[in-house]
């Protein structure tokens, strides 16, 4: 490569190093990566909230599944229901206002949990391929520079 190839590759970081260390990617990626918030620590803030967004839809999705299937399982044992109620009163919340938007609709339930289902899945893709470019080298910052 000519010196001015060298020149141009180091005007755009090409050669730069990130500030941002490698392994608070790598475990942000690990505990919290379908949330995205490795993108928000190296600064790509478009796409962390394009991952972030959909994950907090998918919390509560997932959190009325788990009381659906653990409220039905504590009331054939004939479990308190009070206690399980508390439990989830502010996704409870959520979750209650998602069931009424999705009955003005009259959405089919089982069709949102087949999409909700797929986001998911998506979402932890998305989080396993970010991992294995951070574990490659290659997850870059704002500014293109590697990690």
């Amino acid at each position: 490569m000519s010196d001015k190839g060298k020149q141009l590759f180091k005007d755009r970081g090409m050669f730069e190093k990130s500030d941002k260390s490698k392994a608070v990617a790598f475990w942000l990626c690990i505990i919290f990566g379908p949330a995205g918030l490795h993108r928000f620590y190296v600064g790509r803030i478009l796409s962390g909230l394009v991952m972030l967004t959909p994950s907090i839809f998918c919390f509560v999705w997932a959190s009325k599944k788990f009381d659906q299937v653990f409220g039905s399982a504590s009331a054939l044992l004939g479990a308190n229901q009070t206690h399980q109620s508390n439990s989830f009163s502010v996704l409870g919340g959520l979750t209650n206002q998602v069931n009424d938007l999705a009955a003005s609709h009259n959405l089919d339930f089982s069709r949102w949990d087949t999409f909700m289902g797929w986001l998911t899945f998506g979402l932890v893709a998305w989080a396993l391929i970010d991992l294995m470019v951070i574990v490659a080298g290659q997850f870059k910052d704002k500014d293109g520079r590697t990690l």
